[in-house]
């Protein structure tokens, strides 16, 4: 893992608190925050491929990039298949087809 994101408001101490304690790990007065984010980095980098995070992240992205709209969901979109979405109510399906969101129909793709 080359890099980490930490928002804004997400250090309970602060950020210039949290960053300082972090940059003069392990020779600071206080290191519990540093302590458990470099676990937690080495966890995340041992167990990359089963993290949930990384999917969750990767949809969203792909939804952003594609325009899926809002209430409909990925149902098939794994690197080298054909993008399905599913509306989460009515269960109407929609493809994309490399250039816009299609009605999706059975006899379309092979499912």
């Amino acid at each position: 893992m080359d890099a980490a994101f930490l928002p804004d408001g997400s250090a309970p101490f602060g950020r210039a608190v949290y960053l300082h304690e972090v940059t003069v790990f392990p020779h600071g007065k206080h290191y519990d925050q540093a302590d458990s984010t470099s676990q937690a980095l080495d966890w995340a980098k041992q167990h990359r491929s089963r993290l949930p995070l990384d999917e969750f992240y990767e949809r969203y992205l792909l939804r952003l990039k594609l325009g899926l709209p809002d209430d409909y969901i990925f149902t098939q979109c794994g690197e080298g298949e054909e993008i399905i979405a599913e509306h989460y109510r009515t269960g109407e399906r929609i493809r994309w087809d490399g250039h816009n969101w299609v009605i999706y129909n059975r006899g379309d793709v092979n499912d």
